[in-house]
């Protein structure tokens, strides 16, 4: 074995030589070793295949070649035909120009003929094989990476699903693309859909289950419909509530109010416009706030087609068309109420009593109108772009929604909803201009000039005034020169919640924008200062930091400066919830402020009993009974004194003094603004008492 013989009447056998055998005793000649195997020594009865790792291509080899670093070979190769462990192959579905490639960035790669898996936030095109290599970046944490190792990686799957029209959504296939690559609920390319009974929330970009948020939203709006009635009814007692609200109330500044709500609703939307995860303490914190966007409203739930898009644009559309049902509810509402008072008038009535009620009703339901616009504008502007948010694959030049990767961007169906969007888009952006048309046609009214010596009263003044008291809510927070601030600071809204994404689709680049944004607005406030109240210009300026540095915090989670420098997930939310709750913590205490100073001037807000105007009195005219009593503190009326008490000048005017400031105004209070009028004994000057309009009379020393 391992010798032959080729010629008759050898007296010895020749060995074979290296790369070649014999098995047989008695052999004429040595077979070459085959394809694959290999034999390095002589006189051998078999060849060896080659280890892994190794191949030889050709017949005889006494060596095996080793395979070069991206790829590697099975027991017995003729060639290295699959990939190394950290490369792929690609090849056409022919088989044709193989190569191996080292591994994508975010994807494993087993080696052998599996292609690259996806980690942990990234997305591939399972349609064909020609789309392992193109992995994306999921805007939802709605993609859960995949096991490089699972069979479904394999050439041969892809091979099977190519040859069955792609066709691996079969619920009951385990290598439906969506139950490989998305987390439960979650569907369509980049993950980016939610499956029937599930709906999206930014604050922890997931797909949660209808039933978690659906009781919620029915509590939402069971009692959103129960307060606008509550309102539309009690419209007829506005100048009751008005009165009341003044008692109760008057301690929280408007303006403060409105800061509030703009920097809260431009907060929450961060998440969704930057894609960010935010820390679990400062997503709860977005998700209990989400109520001022109305996306706790969940209107996905509330529908119950398979089709994802037609859920999604009768979401759209229902956004759309809500507001305008309530607003034709308002006007049809304030159009009866005109008719009854019409019709209650008696015949004598004076037509100056009938305009003067119709005016009150109009008043009333524009102010209602104009509160509805300013709440619900951005959040609706906001679900009309998103409509308009389309993300492009580059691999096969197609398109899908960001809102709802389900949806094509260049099928029909969107072309034609995008029409009726971009109609309902432009309709609502028409509004700030119709509150800047009703403003602009009164601007001569409103217009007061900043460090006028008469600034405050001519404000008071124009707001006393019953021909601007519809459009009231849009100006009165602000100086008398920024009257028309609410139409910018509606755009501003809308700019921060609902444009930011259309500028750049990377999370990184929309952050600086924001931050850039931030940096305006704060500017503009801390120079421009255009609320009324000094207080709300420091909280307007403050809530505009807050915006920057979430807007900061998020770029830096986005590009990983978080980690590197060591911050936890526990105290970067915490550090977000603090600054975010100091706008709050602020306005607060600005509202207490204000309500200590109204309850020391509540004292001043009242008309003298008998007993404390004969005080006034005797101290005017100087009776020393009056003063002994109030002295010794004793205010009932009649008491006689049995001893006068001696006092210097000096003591008699302080004591004096000190009396009258109980019960008379301060004079700090009182602001004389124009002389209206003279006569014999004093004169008349239009003023303000307290910040309300007010004669003041004086009278001429005789």
């Amino acid at each position: 074995v391992g010798e032959y013989s080729s010629s008759k009447g050898s007296t010895s056998c020749t060995s074979c030589d290296a790369g070649k055998f014999t098995a047989n005793t008695s052999s004429l000649s040595c077979n070459a070793c085959a394809k694959g195997q290999y034999q390095g020594s002589t006189a051998q009865a078999a060849c060896i295949d080659c280890i892994a790792g190794t191949y030889s291509s050709s017949k005889g080899a006494v060596l095996c070649d080793n395979c070069d670093l991206e790829y590697d070979s099975i027991i017995g190769s003729t060639s290295c035909s699959i990939s190394s462990s950290g490369y792929y192959l690609t090849y056409d579905m022919n088989g044709d120009n193989v190569t191996s490639e080292i591994c994508p960035s975010h994807a494993e790669c087993y080696g052998a003929d599996y292609a690259p898996a996806p980690k942990k936030g990234y997305w591939v095109d399972r349609s064909s094989y020609n789309y392992v290599a193109d992995l994306y970046p999921c805007p939802r944490d709605t993609c859960k990476g995949t096991d490089s190792s699972d069979s479904c990686w394999l050439l041969s799957t892809y091979q099977n699903q190519t040859n069955n029209n792609n066709n691996d959504d079969d619920d009951n296939d385990e290598c439906n693309k969506d139950k490989l690559l998305c987390t439960e609920g979650a569907s369509g390319p980049l993950c980016g859909s939610c499956d029937t009974n599930y709906v999206y929330r930014a604050e922890t970009k997931t797909c949660s289950k209808c039933g978690e948020v659906k009781d919620f939203a029915y509590t939402i709006i069971g009692i959103s419909s129960g307060v606008f009635i509550m309102i539309l009814f009690l419209m007829s007692y506005q100048d009751l509530i008005i009165q009341v609200s003044k008692k109760r109330f008057n301690c929280f500044d408007s303006g403060s109010l409105k800061v509030l709500w703009v920097t809260y609703q431009i907060i929450i939307s961060v998440s969704w416009n930057l894609d960010i995860k935010f820390p679990a303490a400062f997503s709860q914190m977005l998700s209990f706030l989400s109520i001022l966007s109305l996306e706790i409203l969940s209107l996905e739930c509330f529908q119950s087609t398979e089709s994802s898009e037609k859920r999604y644009y009768f979401t759209v559309y229902l956004w759309s068309i809500l507001p305008m049902i309530f607003a034709l509810i308002i006007i049809l509402i304030g159009l009866l109420r005109l008719l009854s008072s019409l019709q209650q008038k008696p015949v004598a009535s004076s037509s100056a009593s009938s305009t003067s009620s119709s005016s009150s009703i109009l008043s009333q339901h524009v102010w209602l109108l104009l509160l509805l616009s300013y709440l619900v504008l951005p959040p609706v502007t906001m679900k009309q772009l998103q409509g308009l948010d389309c993300i492009p694959f580059k691999h096969d030049d197609s398109s899908y929604l960001r809102a709802d990767t389900s949806i094509d961007c260049n099928g029909d169906s969107y072309q034609s909803f995008q029409i009726i969007n971009i109609l309902s888009l432009f309709l609502y952006q028409l509004i700030p201009i119709i509150w800047f048309q009703l403003l602009f046609k009164h601007r001569k009214e409103l217009h007061v000039p900043s460090f006028s010596e008469n600034e405050e009263f001519l404000l008071i003044d124009r707001d006393s005034k019953t021909s601007l008291s519809h459009i009231k809510f849009l100006f009165k927070d602000y100086k008398g020169d920024k009257w028309w601030f609410e139409v910018a600071e509606m755009y501003r809204r809308i700019m921060f919640i609902g444009v930011l994404p259309l500028f750049t689709p990377s999370s990184s680049k929309r952050a600086s924008l924001g931050c850039i944004f931030a940096i305006m607005s704060f500017v503009y406030f801390r120079e421009e200062e255009p609320f009324r109240e000094a207080f709300t210009n420091i909280i307007a300026c403050i809530a505009q930091a807050t915006i920057l540095l979430t807007f900061y915090t998020a770029l830096s989670i986005d590009s990983g400066v978080v980690i590197n420098f060591g911050l936890g997930d526990t105290g970067t939310g915490i550090f977000l919830v603090v600054i975010n709750s100091l706008v709050l913590g602020l306005a607060l205490g600005l509202a207490y402020n204000r309500y200590q100073r109204l309850v020391s001037e509540q004292r001043w807000r009242r008309v003298l009993t008998t007993r404390e105007l004969n005080v006034v009195n005797g101290v005017m005219t100087e009776n020393e009974k009056t003063i002994d009593m109030v002295d010794d503190g004793i205010l009932d009326d009649g008491v006689e004194m049995s001893t006068r008490r001696h006092r210097s000048v000096e003591e008699q005017h302080e004591i004096t003094s000190n009396i009258l400031n109980q019960y008379l105004l301060r004079t700090k209070d009182i602001v004389f603004v124009k002389r209206v009028g003279a006569g014999a004994f004093g004169e008349v000057f239009k003023g303000t008492c307290m910040g309300e309009l007010v004669a003041v009379k004086t009278m001429i020393d005789v």
